[in-house]
């Protein structure tokens, strides 16, 4: 060991006798001890139930129409088929709890940092940089949000198939092997499959020809050298690349356009997002230092004119210092570059994000930072000596960054702890309030989630404080209050089909027909293509008198999924209301033969052959619906049913055991009560029958069959004694 130590590091030209694959192993190992600690995270309310949990075709799991739905689907904001395939892999093999997910993205960041180190050293031909670089850069604490947000899958799989390519493309450039060339381009599609952030890769990549490469050569970072290449023939091998990426920007560009009010940003101004664009670049700069005010969301701010000056200022001072030493240390200049072209997407120029900066942007941009700074290490420090403590003092900072990043993924443990300690790190911010309300609504704590609300929601940026402090005001039954707050939001993002359906669901209940559909059908001109959007107006025509039409709207939605068994149980539904019951009960069956577990079609097509006279085969219906169904309500309904069917059948001993299960689920139901008090007079058992139709009167005074019958089984009472 001792002998080992005495070597001299291979640092910055000799190559070391270290077998490079073992070192890259362990690295792997170490940042996957490091971040283990997200297996006890869960899922968080911000992104997690749209892409993963709660989403019926991740959780369904790999099956061919999936496939097709994940490389077709434009729910998802932007194009990401290969992540969505990989969450709907971890839902196969891990169920649909966190941890697989979790474990998931850990272990692929982990391999991000070994190919990334694998990448470098084959670059530099250096070990110990390499190593550097690629351990302060997974162990920082800004890699925490990418691998503890399982939506944020999309960076560190779109960074493993980044950095694969990277590898790829510096061993064509040592070797010149076309197959090497092309795994490097196919490598970048799955990249941008997988997040579309990559899009300037092939500009990254002439980066490192310059250095450290040194393919190409230039006024600015060194003269011309006999294994250097022309410019034109180093451009021309990136055209496949420039054509990928401009491949997935067209189709990137198409997703947003053709759903801009439902993905798109909301409408800030020019000036107020080059302003944004200087102060993030700064803001980014100090975060890689001070690591301690780390959050999930900032806030868009007007910064002052004084402010973005001072910062571009800073910017202007800094870049020219780096290319004062381009010609010297040419990796300065190519780390600096590749953190600004790196980060240029994500800098809110397009006004896309709706959200000032986030730590998630820095997981490829860091590692030109990181370049320009561990390479410029040696001439800083001179001497042998000198590098190798600057070497170890390097490593010390990152075990220093690693147990900084375990104590920030405790703050991902769930959606409450997120966004309390992301309101404590950036003050008044109004999205992690609307989504803390949004965690302490899921959690039952309904008056506490709306005084999160209470402040009354100012500007673009706090308009999803309106759609959550809608939900919270209808669950404490303040519908109109809730309506109001869904139209402010609809006013914002016209096209939000889910809100639209949400206020024409309100209307329904308040018996607001007319309003009813008139949000409903907004809905399904913003999404035509969405079954639920025509189902609720084929619900809400049925219910306003209209059940012809109801029926058109209802053919769409099952003609977009028939699976729907509430589509079709709403589709029979309006037949009969057409005088159709022959064709409503081939409906309900067809409804069936789709959809056979669906409780509430399986519950209305046995009240429907109850009705028509079928009480025997009501009840494997209307058994099914019990089995299936969640809710009492619904079981109470279809076990008073099966009673009626068995009364019917001349089964009393069956139908009173399903009268006394109806009461069991839902003992405030009048008319249950007062039918099974009935059954009970029926078999001589005059006191429990008493007892059920005084019950059925206190519940609902007006019902004067349960009252006569009340008077009648006291005279039975009476004239037995």
């Amino acid at each position: 060991m001792n002998r080992i130590f005495s070597r001299p590091l291979p640092w910055p030209g000799r190559r070391g006798p270290t077998p490079t694959a073992w070192i890259a192993l362990g690295l792997g190992a170490v940042v996957a001890l490091v971040f283990a600690r997200t297996l006890a995270c869960g899922f968080v309310n911000y992104d997690d139930g749209w892409f993963v949990h709660g989403n019926e075709r991740v959780e369904q799991g790999l099956t061919w129409a999936n496939l097709v739905w994940a490389l077709t689907t434009q729910e998802m904001g932007y194009p990401k088929p290969v992540t969505i395939l990989s969450w709907m892999l971890d839902s196969e093999l891990f169920g649909t709890g966190p941890a697989g997910y979790h474990a998931t993205n850990a272990l692929l960041h982990a391999a991000n940092a070994a190919i990334l180190f694998l990448a470098i050293r084959s670059m530099t031909g250096r070990i110990v940089p390499s190593l550097i670089v690629a351990a302060i850069w997974a162990l920082h604490p800004l890699r925490v949000e990418s691998v503890a947000w399982i939506s944020q899958r999309k960076d560190v799989l779109s960074g493993f198939f980044g950095f694969l390519a990277l590898w790829a493309y510096a061993r064509y450039a040592r070797r010149r092997g076309a197959h090497q060339l092309l795994a490097s381009a196919g490598l970048l599609a799955l990249s941008l499959m997988s997040k579309p952030t990559l899009v300037t890769f092939p500009a990254l990549l002439l980066l490192l020809d310059i250095w450290p490469l040194k393919r190409i050569s230039g006024p600015l970072w060194g003269g011309s050298a006999p294994e250097r290449e022309p410019l034109g023939r180093v451009i021309a091998e990136k055209i496949p690349f420039f054509l990928i990426a401009a491949g997935m920007a067209a189709w990137v560009l198409g997703t947003r356009v053709s759903h801009r009010g439902r993905f798109g940003g909301l409408g800030f101004p020019l000036e107020e997002r080059v302003a944004n664009a200087g102060v993030s670049l700064v803001r980014y700069l100090g975060k890689h230092l001070f690591v301690d005010d780390l959050a999930l969301v900032y806030p868009v701010r007007e910064w002052s004119l004084a402010i973005t000056l001072i910062c571009f200022g800073f910017l202007l001072t800094l870049g020219v210092l780096v290319l004062g030493v381009a010609r010297r240390r040419p990796g300065i200049a190519v780390g600096w570059l590749w953190f600004l072209i790196a980060l240029g997407p994500m800098l809110r120029l397009n006004g896309i994000n709706n959200f000032a900066m986030g730590d998630r942007y820095t997981y490829v941009p860091s590692v030109g930072l990181l370049l320009a700074a561990v390479f410029a290490l040696p001439w800083l420090a001179g001497g042998r000596r000198g590098r190798r403590a600057a070497a170890v003092s390097a490593l010390a900072v990152a075990a220093a960054l690693a147990a900084c990043t375990v104590l920030q993924i405790g703050f991902w443990r769930d959606s409450g702890t997120l966004f309390r300690h992301t309101i404590a790190e950036t003050g008044r911010n109004p999205l992690a309030m609307a989504n803390l309300a949004a965690h302490l609504r899921d959690e039952g704590r309904l008056y506490e989630a709306h005084t999160w609300l209470l402040i009354e929601p100012e500007g673009l940026h706090l308009v999803k404080a309106r759609k959550i402090r809608a939900g919270v005001r209808y669950e404490l039954g303040h519908r109109l209050a809730a309506v109001a707050d869904l139209r402010a939001f609809v006013a914002k993002k016209p096209d939000d089909a889910g809100a639209w359906r949400r206020i024409g669901r309100i209307y329904r209940e308040l018996g607001l027909h007319g309003r009813a559909i008139a949000s409903l059908e907004r809905a399904v001109r913003t999404v035509p293509d969405a079954a639920a959007g025509w189902g609720e107006l084929g619900r809400a025509l049925g219910e306003g008198g209209r059940p012809g039409d109801a029926l058109l709207a209802l053919d769409r939605a099952g003609a977009r999924d028939p699976d729907r068994g509430d589509v079709h149980s709403d589709r029979a539904k309006a037949l009969e209301d057409l005088g159709r019951p022959r064709l409503a009960g081939w409906a309900y069956a067809r409804g069936a033969r789709f959809a056979p577990k669906h409780p509430g079609l399986r519950l209305n097509q046995g009240i429907f052959l109850l009705n028509r006279g079928f009480p025997r085969r009501a009840v494997e219906p209307l058994e099914t619906a019990i089995a299936h169904a969640e809710e009492d309500a619904t079981r109470a309904r279809a076990h008073r049913n099966l009673g009626r069917c068995y009364d019917r059948i001349g089964d009393p001993h069956g139908a009173l055991r399903h009268w006394r299960r109806a009461v069991s689920l839902v003992p405030d139901h009048a008319r249950a009560r007062n039918q099974l008090g009935v059954l009970l007079g029926r078999a001589g058992r005059i006191e429990a029958a008493i007892r059920h139709f005084r019950r059925a009167v206190e519940l609902d005074p007006e019902l004067r069959e349960a009252r006569h019958n009340l008077e009648a089984a006291r005279k039975m009472r009476a004239g037995s004694r």
